[in-house]
């Protein structure tokens, strides 16, 4: 299937109950996410970057067609003062992914105060020539990067483009699909306007897409597929398993528009309760 779906993560206590049955270990969480879905994100390398035994444990934990994409630490998105080091440590750590092919990309998702600017083309460079043979996906939350000259620069430089759905504010990335490569690679961060800027209102991410919003997000990916060999949609918003839910949606709605369908084997009896 050209087009696969999954969230933003997994390992989330609010999903327990809501996905996860209540006695599974979260040792364990991985294997039963990966009988639904085929793709994933590691997001928690943003805030800290685990041992190589993490990865090595997801390796062995995961079917051999799963696909993960690491997130950059904060030191390469944020703090953009000792990028090489935090990207060399991060490559060393994910080596077991790499030797079991199952890392697609590193995904760089840079804040709003990074705006297209000669200086912050020259930094993606940099941050590109660090990864090397790894696929860097970037983000950007400022909508300076939304316009021609910016895809020119993507495609030019090998960087791949990661389309964004999110609350419309002035000043915020422009929401739509768009492909440098390719790889059409889209984030679904969820519509809470409200808690977008105010945790007081709650959490950002406490967002539950619609029928017909997800069917939006189908059909546009699906005008990609003549220009492009993959299609990843990762929902983030992971509140309450709000992205699970609406990532198991959004594939049963592409295997029925398309006719096709993942072939997913469930691990085993051990989940059921």
């Amino acid at each position: 299937m050209k087009v696969r779906v999954g969230t933003c993560g997994w390992s989330f206590d609010d999903w327990v109950g809501v996905y996860y049955p209540y006695k599974l270990k979260k040792t364990d969480w991985i294997r039963y996410y990966a009988r639904d879905f085929r793709v994933a994100e590691i997001n928690s390398t943003y805030y800290r970057i685990p041992p190589p035994r993490m990865f090595e444990s997801l390796a062995q934990r995961t079917p051999p067609d799963f696909e993960f994409f690491v997130k950059s630490h904060a030191d390469v998105t944020h703090k953009r003062k000792d990028a090489a080091s935090s990207m060399k440590a991060l490559s060393e750590c994910t080596q077991p992914l790499r030797d079991s092919e199952k890392l697609k990309g590193y995904v760089a998702q840079f804040p709003q105060n990074f705006r297209w600017t000669q200086g912050a083309r020259d930094y993606l460079l940099k941050v590109r020539d660090i990864t090397k043979e790894i696929p860097l996906f970037v983000e950007f939350r400022h909508e300076s990067w939304w316009h021609d000259d910016v895809f020119g620069f993507l495609r030019e430089a090998g960087l791949y483009y990661v389309s964004v759905d999110e609350p419309k504010f002035p000043g915020l990335m422009v929401s739509g699909m768009r492909v440098s490569h390719d790889v059409l690679y889209a984030r679904l961060h969820g519509r809470n306007a409200d808690a977008w800027w105010n945790q007081s209102k709650g959490d950002r991410y406490d967002y539950l897409y619609s029928a017909s919003e997800l069917e939006s997000f189908g059909e546009t990916a699906l005008n990609f597929t003549e220009q492009v060999n993959r299609i990843y949609l990762l929902l983030n918003n992971c509140h309450a398993g709000r992205a699970v839910q609406n990532a198991r949606q959004l594939r049963e709605w592409f295997v029925q528009r398309t006719g096709e369908a993942e072939e997913i084997t469930p691990d085993d009896d051990i989940f059921t309760e």
